[in-house]
């Protein structure tokens, strides 16, 4: 590098340090969001406004304007940039690497409100817009200080499910017929940035489509508590309650056994253990995600938010391990057993029993991104 772009290039640094420490980026930020919020209270405020089908056309119009734009920008750009926006890494960043750092941004942000809204001082909303805010909490789903969470749990569902089927499909179709459907790495970019964009909403758009198809089979789980004689399941609670209440078995304990019943299905899961490599390899991907994301619908649908961390962190964990293992096979895939022991890593991860997930969660990713233990004042 020549000493004129080396300069520039440490201007700009320093240029950026100073801007961050300022706080120049911090009012950025701030003043970005509420000017979103801002939009989206007026956008959901004018769609509720609308009749039925006038409604549709307007939930419909910012898609449409998203795809019609991205591809008419694909067809003027020169091919260099097509190529870098075809790229198997920036693929690999928008499906994976994204999603996984805003996934563990959403439970840091969660945990950092938790530890400071006894400590903080009611903060001032003057410059807000009261009477804004009071309508749209007319139209606005209950349950919003959840919807960061659900929209990065319908993401990962909707990723494993593509993961599985994809998986599958390899395994019973043959090679060039893979290769003749195989859609460009280009449109499959602009698709996730459709997924990721807070403006379309994407993945809860996807995931509203997807989930009639799936949903009445993720109830299953709790059929067998449905089917229980509401006299004897009444008094069945109320034992439990009384022994909570006296301390004779902790909270915790209770929720864990509650847990253990819902995952009981992924025991079957070990059949795979008696089955040769290549098929092993794809029951890792169905134990270790398909299973998982059957079961978030079924949190979804329920409001289970105190299993909402759980399944982020476990997503966490168990893709950063699933990506890990796949690079080691790649050198000693050979061996035998390798993908059988892979197989109860991914089932160690994803039992509350074991809480796997949640230890590794808490040590590494904890100890990194997320807020530090606060200071006593």
């Amino acid at each position: 590098m020549d000493p004129l772009h080396q300069s520039l290039l440490a201007a700009a640094v320093i240029f950026a340090a100073v801007c961050v420490r300022q706080g120049y980026v911090h009012k950025a930020r701030v003043q970005y969001y509420t000017t979103k919020r801002k939009l989206e209270l007026r956008y959901r405020m004018f769609v509720a406004s609308l009749s039925a089908k006038w409604r549709v056309v307007a939930k419909l119009l910012p898609h449409v304007l998203f795809f019609a734009l991205s591809f008419e920008v694909l067809y003027w750009l020169p091919d260099s940039t097509t190529n870098v926006l075809g790229g198997s890494a920036l693929f690999m960043l928008l499906s994976v690497g994204y999603p996984l750092l805003h996934t563990i941004r959403v439970i840091r942000h969660k945990r950092f409100n938790l530890k400071h809204v006894k400590s903080a001082p009611p903060a001032s909303k003057s410059g807000r817009p009261r009477q804004l805010v009071t309508k749209f909490d007319n139209v606005c789903v209950p349950g919003g200080e959840w919807r960061a969470y659900e929209v990065c749990m319908k993401y990962w569902v909707i990723w494993s499910f593509a993961v599985c089927l994809t998986s599958i499909l390899t395994l019973f179709l043959p090679a060039f017929v893979t290769s003749f459907c195989t859609v460009p790495l280009q449109f499959c970019n602009v698709f996730l940035l459709w997924m990721h964009s807070s403006f379309t909403r994407g993945t809860i758009a996807l995931y509203t489509l997807l989930s009639p198809l799936i949903s009445p089979y993720a109830s299953r789980l709790h059929e067998r508590e449905a089917t229980v004689d509401a006299e004897a399941d009444e008094k069945t609670n109320f034992v439990i309650r009384l022994f909570v209440s006296f301390r004779v078995v902790p909270e915790r304990h209770v929720h864990l056994a509650k847990d253990l019943w819902s995952q009981g299905p992924a025991l079957f899961g070990l059949i795979f253990l008696f089955t040769p490599g290549f098929v092993a390899c794809r029951g890792c991907l169905l134990m270790g995600f398909g299973f998982p994301a059957y079961v978030t619908i079924g949190v979804l649908s329920e409001k289970r938010t105190r299993r909402y961390e759980w399944w982020l962190a476990y997503f966490c964990v168990a893709i950063t391990a699933n990506y890990l293992m796949t690079a080691i096979g790649q050198e000693i895939g050979w061996l035998p057993l390798f993908y059988h022991v892979k197989l109860l890593v991914m089932m160690w991860l994803q039992f509350p029993y074991f809480q796997g997930a949640e230890r590794l969660f808490n040590a590494s990713f904890s100890s990194v991104f997320i807020v530090p233990k606060l200071k006593d004042e």
